[in-house]
């Protein structure tokens, strides 16, 4: 998946494209500015609203493909805001100039677009126009030099131009017959033919389009008809250019990608003006995603800032302990001493009630962001104790005799509720407390081991440096307190319920769960190792740099599971339910899952489950997007919706089962072995299948294009009705 860093004044698109076998992913940078005041920059969102608010039969903003000219857009109302007859309209913007005509009854406003231009279904110049002898209606028309209507150009509105209109549709029409040969279904589908030509891409009509490839730094315009007294409308487009920037996964490459001043939008009805610089990036094949971070950003036009500026903004916005607020530092992004607007707050947003779509003043933009800082500021500040360099000697989770030798002193009888008090190095070891209630208590340096807790309940109670090995706590109930630094090992709950409890630092080594409910809770650099969980109900609960090393799960159900970075290795599900869960990275190598649901659960940043086994599983909108499944073993699952988009499969094997439509794009699937099992409508796209066996697979309607293959590819018994083997890298023997 691209990220994408830019300016709230930016926009930007992306498109992928193929020509011949030439793959790459189109880039467009929007910059939106006033019409009344080019200089002054609009948000993206004004930039989308006064788009999607102008008068458009083919509604395409840009597609980011490789136009061989530059051109301009206009989109908009003509009027005067009298009630007339008839309308002279004009249009310059630099060299180039237009003028139109509008004839019929009366009006006030007409839209500059193909529905008012003559033409309709028979016109092939323009489908969606009207026949003027049938329609009373005013009528867009290209005015010739003498002012007069131009009765032989259908073709007049200045709006975009859909692809199924003859000007573009008959370059697509010179090289069908190209995109009927076999040469080309095997080799260039579902690309275009070398052969096209490039004016297929222009979305202007000729008469807007440049001659050259892009626009010139200064671009003047001036647009005549469309205010009250006829106003005239002019200016300068901004004076600007956009750069851009794929930076790779190891952020010591920033590539800039070259960005053409391609198009220009005048859309009069809101005031605004758009430029569109548009580049390109090279593409393995047509549906990969650049696995890159997007950097966009606006400079003045011959006052380029230098890389090392831009390489500083992705290095302070990448850190993991970076504000949130870090992003709104748009300045960075955009030219120096430059006027824009800022969304402050949802009053601000073209969608509020309350929009003011007018430009803001500079002391407004310079007060939201000094905020902006301020709120970076106090960031800081708070977070300097989780970044301080630790101590020269950090304290440790307490060792049994080492405690015991501190805790000599037995704790004293407590009553029914003890409230606010603090147990410093007492022993509670081999003891029996039933019924007790404790509420905001301390426990520092106490000794638990052996005891037994029964019907206990401890609310917002602390145990720092504590001991509970050997503990049997049965039918109890912790809420809102914290475990630092303590040791459970050991020990035996029951019914026990623990709920918005934070466990830092702590060990819990052969520890048994059985009928316990975990809910909302945090566990922060804690190893819980060679644990059992019984039936138990886990909710909410966040694993943070922790260890599940050898654990298992019998008959428990887990819930908004977040696991961040745990070293999961060796853990065993067996009958549990996994759902709305998610794996960020972390080493779950070997696990094994039997009859297991896991329900819209994903992984990402690299998952490890190398080595695992699933057996009779269900899963059901499960991500394994780039996760390490090699030498994994499937057998008897049922995996509905499935993504594993860019995974190593490597040596993975599946028996009997059930995988329709699952999605295998770009994935890595050398020596893996599938046996009687369905991938009816599966998405392998570009997948590697290179000494893979398939003995008595539904392969039907499934996509097996430019998947990568060697003589080791075998598909035994198949059945390949309906697959889509095109185009074709790999020559499939079956």
């Amino acid at each position: 998946m691209m990220r994408i860093i830019r300016p709230q004044q930016l926009a930007v698109l992306r498109n992928s494209y193929q020509i011949g076998r030439e793959c790459r992913s189109g880039i467009s940078v929007i910059a939106g500015s006033y019409l009344s005041a080019p200089d002054h920059f609009v948000t993206e969102a004004q930039i989308w609203q006064a788009w999607k608010s102008a008068p458009l039969s083919f509604r395409m903003l840009d597609t980011a493909e490789p136009k061989p000219h530059a051109e301009y857009i206009l989109a908009g109302h003509a009027g005067t805001g009298q009630t007339l007859t008839a309308l002279d309209v004009a249009v310059r913007v630099g060299s180039l100039s237009r003028a139109w005509r509008l004839e019929g009854e009366p009006f006030t406003r007409v839209a500059m677009d193909h529905t008012e231009a003559p033409g309709g279904s028979g016109c092939k110049e323009n489908p969606l126009g009207k026949n003027a002898r049938s329609d009373t209606r005013p009528v867009l028309r290209e005015a010739r030099a003498d002012g007069a209507a131009d009765p032989y150009i259908n073709l007049a509105a200045p709006s975009p131009v859909p692809p199924d209109f003859h000007v573009r549709r008959r370059h697509i029409d010179a090289v069908a017959h190209v995109m009927t040969d076999k040469q080309y279904m095997e080799s260039w589908f579902p690309g275009l033919p070398p052969a096209i030509d490039y004016r297929y891409f222009q979305m202007a009509p000729p008469p807007q389009q440049l001659s050259a490839s892009q626009w010139p730094r200064h671009v003047p315009f001036e647009l005549h008809g469309f205010r009250p007294d006829n106003a005239v409308i002019s200016g300068t487009f901004p004076a600007v250019r956009a750069r851009a920037f794929a930076i790779g996964k190891d952020a010591a490459t920033a590539e800039e990608i070259i960005l053409e001043k391609k198009t220009l939008w005048l859309l009069p009805d809101d005031d605004l003006c758009l430029t569109i610089f548009t580049g390109s990036i090279p593409l393995p094949h047509l549906f990969a995603t650049p696995a890159v971070t997007l950097l966009a950003a606006l400079d003045t036009d011959g006052a380029e800032r230098p890389l090392t500026h831009y390489q500083d903004v992705y290095q302070r916005r990448s850190r993991t302990d970076t504000a949130n607020f870090e992003f709104l530092r748009d300045r960075e992004l955009m030219p120096e001493n430059s006027h824009f607007n800022v969304i402050r707050d949802m009053a601000e947003h073209p969608d509020s009630l309350r929009y003011n779509a007018r430009p803001l003043t500079k002391q407004d933009t310079d007060t939201f962001y000094q905020d902006v800082e301020k709120a970076i500021a106090l960031h800081e500040e708070n977070q300097q104790q989780y970044f301080a360099p630790p101590p020269e000697q950090s304290a440790a989770v307490p060792v049994s005799d080492t405690l015991r030798r501190k805790t000599v002193q037995p704790a004293p009888d407590c009553g029914a509720v003890t409230e606010h008090r603090d147990f410093i190095s007492l022993s509670f070891a081999g003891t029996t407390l039933q019924g007790k209630t404790f509420k905001h208590c301390h426990f520092n340096q106490c000794d638990f081991s052996e005891s037994q807790l029964a019907q206990c309940h401890f609310e917002h109670c602390r145990f720092t440096s504590c001991l509970f090995t050997g503990a049997v706590i049965t039918d109890s109930q912790l809420t809102g307190g914290r475990f630092q630094l303590s040791n459970l090992s050991g020990s035996t709950f029951t019914g026990t319920r623990w709920e918005n409890l934070t466990l830092d630092d702590c060990l819990l080594e052969k520890g048994e769960f059985t009928r316990c409910t975990w809910t909302k809770c945090l566990i922060n650099d804690t190893q819980i190792i060679r644990s059992g969980f019984t039936e138990c109900d886990i909710s909410g609960v966040m694993l943070s740099r922790s260890g599940l090393t050898h654990s298992g799960f019998r008959q428990s159900t887990l819930t908004s599971l977040i696991a961040d970075k745990t070293e999961a290795d060796g853990v065993q599900f067996t009958g549990c339910s996994l759902t709305k869960s998610s794996l960020i990275g972390g080493n779950w190598k070997t696990c094994t899952f039997t009859d297991t649901t896991l329900e819209s659960v994903t992984s990402g940043q690299y998952t490890d489950f190398s080595g695992s086994s699933f057996s009779g599983c269900h899963l059901n909108k499960t991500g394994f997007n780039s996760a390490g499944l090699n030498h994994c073993r499937f057998s008897g699952c049922e995996l509905i919706e499935t993504c594993a988009d860019d995974s190593n499969l490597t040596g993975a094997v599946f028996s009997h089962c059930d995988m329709a439509g699952i999605r295998l794009k770009d994935a890595v699937m050398i020596h893996a072995s599938l046996t009687k099992s369905s991938l009816q409508q599966a998405m392998l796209y570009n997948a590697d299948l290179r000494d893979s066996t398939f003995r008595q697979c539904n392969f039907a309607g499934a996509n097996l294009a430019m998947m990568n293959g060697n003589s080791g590819t075998h598909f035994d018994l198949c059945l390949m009705d309906g697959a889509h083997l095109l185009p074709r890298r790999f020559r499939l023997t079956a």
